[in-house]
C-alpha cells in the first residue's frame, strides 16, 4: 500500500510539473492619432464607419458588428487602407490580417473600445483599438 502510494504521488507531481504554462496574454492599442507616426511600419485606426454592437444592457436577437477603416503606413506614407467588419462571425478574417500585419507577434484577438453602453453615445474620439497577442 505504501508503495503504491508513493507511486501514485510521483506520477501526480511528474503530471503536474510536465505540463507547460499557457502562454501570457499581453495587449497593445491602435488609435486614431496620426500626427506622430513613426518609421517603419505602423497601423493606425482611421475611422468607425458605423458601430452596431448590442449595447450593455440589452436583450439583442443579434450582437451586432462595428465597421471600421484601418491605414497602414510604412515609413510615414500611408501604403493601404483595409474596410474590417468586428463581429464574431469575422474573427478568424480579422485575426488573420492582423498577424500578416504583425507577423513577430500570434495575435489572439481584436477588440473595438469602448463597448456601447445603453442610452450612452460613443465620441468617435474615443474609439481604439485593444489588441492581445502572445509570444
Amino acid at each position: 500500500m505504501k508503495t503504491l502510494s508513493t507511486i501514485f504521488l510521483l506520477a501526480f507531481s511528474m503530471a503536474t510539473f510536465s505540463q507547460s504554462k499557457p502562454s501570457k496574454i499581453r495587449f497593445f492599442t491602435i488609435t486614431q492619432k496620426t500626427t506622430c507616426l513613426k518609421k517603419g511600419h505602423q497601423l493606425v485606426l482611421q475611422k468607425v464607419l458605423q458601430d452596431s454592437r448590442c449595447p450593455e444592457g440589452t436583450n439583442c436577437i443579434w450582437a451586432g458588428e462595428a465597421e471600421i477603416i484601418m491605414a497602414v503606413y510604412e515609413n510615414k506614407k500611408g501604403v493601404d487602407e483595409k474596410t474590417l467588419a468586428i463581429s464574431s462571425k469575422n474573427t478568424v478574417e480579422n485575426l488573420k490580417w492582423f498577424s500578416e500585419q504583425y507577423p513577430s507577434k500570434k495575435i489572439k484577438s481584436v477588440q473595438l473600445v469602448p463597448y456601447p453602453k445603453e442610452g450612452a453615445p460613443i465620441d468617435p474620439k474615443h474609439y481604439y483599438l485593444k489588441v492581445g497577442y502572445s509570444k
